[in-house]
């Protein structure tokens, strides 16, 4: 059966977080009671409530044929491509497509999203050498300070190596196997870092939803941290509100 048709003025009604609609592929989905089970969170979903979501939608499902297999269920209209009022915004957001698509495309053909097992693999083995070295530098050879300091950097540098490691293996971009990107994810960012992935995913995704969109904004909040915000200078609001796509 045909979805009835709506425009963009219709759309921008359901923002609200228990009435949010989001368009994918020209398709109009009430995700409202979705949104709490999206393995994502529904912060993620909240960026783009009332908007088009087709390129993070994209971005973020490897296996885009399985997630729609979710969203049909909730797919409640198509937009209408021929509306007077909406040919400016249509227009913007085909232009946008067509240039992350033909960026994607370059990428593709470099190879650039080809992880290299041996860089990966030897950073690995990096890490957790250096972290070695710092114990044994101490266990073995006692606690004069300048065996603290060598230790110190030995394993400060082997927490600066960590950190890109875990943020590439939570892109899933080291493996081809998400699950394997998850269980090495768990090892360099639980045992080694001590933090949880499943935060880091959920403050990153929020990152990566809406990348340069500045307004006083959330780091991150635990039950031991205060919550932080930061604000960004009128400067930078400037640079990046033209680098920044939002209909």
């Amino acid at each position: 059966m045909a979805k009835p048709l709506v425009n963009w003025g219709e759309v921008k009604k359901h923002q609200s977080l228990k009435d949010r609609w989001i368009v994918i592929d020209k398709k109009v989905y009430d995700v409202s009671s979705w949104q709490n089970k999206h393995p994502g969170g529904r912060k993620v979903i909240g960026h783009y409530a009332g908007q088009d979501a087709t390129g993070a939608f994209i971005a973020f499902h490897k296996n885009r044929q399985y997630a729609e297999k979710f969203l049909s269920a909730y797919h409640v209209a198509d937009l209408d491509q021929k509306c007077p009022e909406d040919e400016d915004i249509n227009s913007r957001i085909k232009e946008y497509h067509e240039d992350l698509e033909g960026i994607r495309s370059v990428l593709l053909r470099q190879g650039l999203f080809e992880g290299s097992k041996l860089f990966f693999g030897t950073m690995m083995l990096q890490v957790f050498t250096l972290e070695l070295l710092a114990y044994l530098n101490l266990a073995y050879f006692g606690t004069s300070w300048w065996r603290i300091v060598l230790s110190i950097v030995l394993y400060s540098i082997s927490q600066a190596q960590a950190s890109w490691l875990q943020h590439d293996l939570g892109h899933l971009s080291v493996f081809k196997s998400t699950r394997t990107n998850h269980i090495f994810h768990e090892i360099i960012l639980g045992l080694t870092k001590g933090a949880s992935c499943h935060w880091w995913n959920h403050m990153h995704s929020q990152h990566h939803a809406k990348p340069n969109v500045i307004t006083p904004f959330k780091l991150f909040r635990t039950s031991f941290v205060t919550e932080m915000t930061v604000t960004l200078d009128n400067l930078f609001r400037l640079i990046y509100a033209f680098e920044n796509y939002n209909p």
